[in-house]
């Protein structure tokens, strides 16, 4: 029995080194210098309203000229509209016929209102839902499973998949005919597509699509035909991804998995006018770790060539952090757990 008992505590604390030793390895990333200094501007953001929201899980599905658009990843039937002085709030269950169209409860919702864009990529499925009328269009995706998405209007779609695993960016056109564009390969340095991992941004007022990488500082810009506009890098010095991975044999097959927390450049992004919005989850030579556990730095760069001009500072509110963001003109909505606050950029 003792021996049983010394075996259990042996392991125990075993665990808890490992735990410890990677605990320590992930916070010595975060706390190297990065090569980078950033140029925050003169004028910090400026509180115009704030909003308490009840339930959390929302993210921002879209922005129109009067309106904010969340959906609930928890809640996906379920969006709400505010209107951009956070006074007016309305409640839109999108229509329950539409359960029968959508099969997967992982799906997100995108607002370009009047329409509501439900897309899922696993099935797959896209249907199109007007507002306020409620008529439903669906599209069928010809079985093109995806995994990132990106609406681009009422008659076009960015995805993200694999082919002949690799990672390609591809449009599809709804009318008059299904099309399907060219293929857009992600280039890679090395034999893993974790390193391609990414998001998508969509800057409407100049039709510019931009795609930029979780793990490194590459940033691309295309036009909405898929044609390379310019690559360019983010202002810190991690041009390749710092991943680690192993391969693991699960019932006869094979599969590649990260074997180690990545350092994480890039966080989310937003395109608007010409001005690219990123927010970069590294901290520069003048900050350090607990900066960034203050505020979430966002870099911004010319959507004309990519290249960086100054940088913001969203604060935390009530000790909760940024979780999406999203810019119209000179307002920047800043989405937190349990609040939502706009911003005047000055």
């Amino acid at each position: 029995m003792m021996k049983k008992s010394f075996y259990i505590s042996f392991l125990a604390l075993g665990c808890l080194a490992i735990i410890t030793v990677l605990y320590i390895s992930s916070r010595n990333k975060l706390e190297q210098k990065n090569g980078f200094n950033r140029i925050y501007s003169d004028n910090p953001l400026k509180i115009r309203d704030t909003l308490a929201i009840k339930y959390s899980n929302y993210y921002i599905s879209g922005m129109s000229e009067h309106y904010i658009f969340l959906g609930n990843y928890s809640a996906p039937f379920h969006t709400v509209m505010l209107s951009k002085n956070l006074r007016d709030t309305v409640h839109i269950n999108i229509p329950i016929s539409l359960k029968d169209s959508i099969k997967s409860s992982g799906f997100k919702v995108q607002i370009d209102s009047p329409r509501i864009a439900i897309i899922e990529g696993k099935t797959p499925h896209y249907v199109s839902n007007a507002i306020p009328t409620g008529q439903n269009t669906k599209i069928n995706l010809n079985r093109k499973k995806f995994d990132a998405f990106k609406v681009l209007s009422d008659n076009s779609l960015l995805i993200r998949f694999f082919k002949l695993q690799e990672r390609v960016l591809q449009k599809i056109t709804f009318t008059p005919n299904y099309k399907e564009s060219k293929i857009f390969k992600l280039q890679k340095n090395k034999d893993s597509n974790f390193e391609l991992d990414g998001f998508l941004s969509y800057n409407k007022t100049t039709a510019q699509i931009f795609y930029t990488y979780f793990y490194s500082n590459n940033f691309i810009c295309l036009d909405t035909n898929l044609n390379l506009l310019y690559a360019a890098h983010t202002i810190d010095t991690n041009t390749t991804a710092k991943i680690k991975v192993s391969e693991i044999t699960y019932e006869k097959s094979k599969e590649v998995l990260m074997s180690a927390p990545p350092l994480i450049v890039n966080k989310r992004s937003c395109a608007n006018g010409k001005w690219f919005y990123l927010n970069s989850g590294l901290a520069s030579d003048q900050e350090n770790i607990k900066d960034l556990q203050r505020y979430s730095p966002i870099d911004v760069y010319r959507t004309i060539d990519g290249k960086y001009s100054h940088s913001l500072k969203i604060p935390n509110y009530l000790n909760e952090g940024l979780s999406n963001f999203a810019v119209s003109g000179k307002l920047l909505v800043a989405l937190y757990k349990h609040h939502i606050i706009t911003y005047q950029i000055n």
